[in-house]
């Protein structure tokens, strides 16, 4: 008999299905998390800022969690709670859900591409992806598995969103979040010994700054990939930790910071925060986890602004 904290904050109804027409949950699920709500639409004084003000189509999240693989024992106990947690607070925030579990490989794909290609993506100001599963990394790659087992690597993912595949999301922030394994070391930290400042040897100068030529070039071109934010739970080469009855700590993290920050902090400083909160909690073997993420032309601040409007 299976223990019953498997299915404890498990969503009332089965998530959607892949090979049904694409259509946003919107089942009933279990959140405590509230929101604390915007009262203005964020600027700042020195970058850019995504445009973040539509009632109707602020966001769209595509949360896919793989819970169940061919071999029993490897499944994610305790995976429920994060669909729930993100399908709760995404809500909140104002996006359209769409959400996913055991999906397969080539399931995965399909649905992405039908996501990323619907009039929900061509109107909405911002896209998020969560892909929560088993990973790990090999050759320095980092790569993710699926119900069916199959692997694939997270860059061939992140090369779905580039302006070519994707053209409804060109200039539109996304947030691609991968919170698997990217290998199998625990990290266990390292003394803190305080070292003398060492003075390299020879230093490296930099050449002078080059006049860039622009005659000629072409404004309707676009960067390959950009405005692109890919955040992962651990550095390379180790474990990411989850527990059996409330979740994934970087996810469940992630969801509290942006509960109470997301309505005036933008979300690169979320995330740092998120970094810092995680790095702070351990194992009872003393494991511990360092939150990372890389900016890929992510060139504007991200603001989500929940519950307010310019409408």
């Amino acid at each position: 008999m299976m223990p019953s904290y498997r299915y404890l904050n498990a969503p009332t109804k089965p998530l959607g299905d892949p090979l049904g027409p694409l259509t946003p949950y919107t089942e009933p699920v279990e959140g405590t998390r509230e929101v604390i709500m915007s009262t203005m639409i964020h600027t700042d004084k020195l970058l850019e800022i995504y445009p973040m003000e539509s009632r109707n189509n602020r966001g769209v999240l595509f949360m896919v969690n793989i819970i169940d693989f061919p071999n029993p024992e490897r499944r994610r106990n305790g995976a429920h709670v994060d669909s729930n947690s993100l399908i709760h607070l995404f809500r909140l925030m104002g996006f359209i859900v769409f959400a996913y579990d055991n999906m397969n490989q080539q399931q995965f794909f399909d649905v992405l591409r039908q996501v990323t290609s619907s009039p929900y993506a061509k109107n909405t100001e911002c896209f998020v992806m969560v892909l929560m599963t088993h990973g790990n990394r090999v050759k320095e790659i980092d790569k993710v598995e699926f119900h069916d087992g199959s692997v694939a690597d997270t860059h061939i993912i992140m090369s779905h969103f580039q302006a070519n595949v994707s053209p409804y999301l060109v200039d539109k922030p996304k947030v691609l979040i991968f919170p698997s394994c990217r290998g199998e070391q625990e990290d266990k930290g390292q003394p803190n010994n305080h070292f003398d400042t060492m003075v390299p040897a020879s230093v490296a100068v930099l050449p002078q700054e080059r006049e860039v030529e622009t005659e000629g070039f072409s404004r309707a071109k676009v960067a390959t990939l950009s405005d692109t934010l890919v955040c992962h739970a651990n550095t390379p080469g180790y474990v990411t930790h989850r527990d059996p009855e409330t979740g994934s700590w970087y996810i469940q993290t992630l969801c509290d910071m942006l509960a109470k920050h997301a309505h005036d902090t933008h979300l690169e400083d979320i995330l740092k925060k998120t970094h810092a909160s995680v790095g702070a909690m351990r194992t009872l073997k003393g494991s511990m986890q360092t939150g990372a993420f890389d900016n890929l032309g992510f060139n504007k601040k991200l603001f989500f602004n929940p519950g307010f409007y310019k409408e």
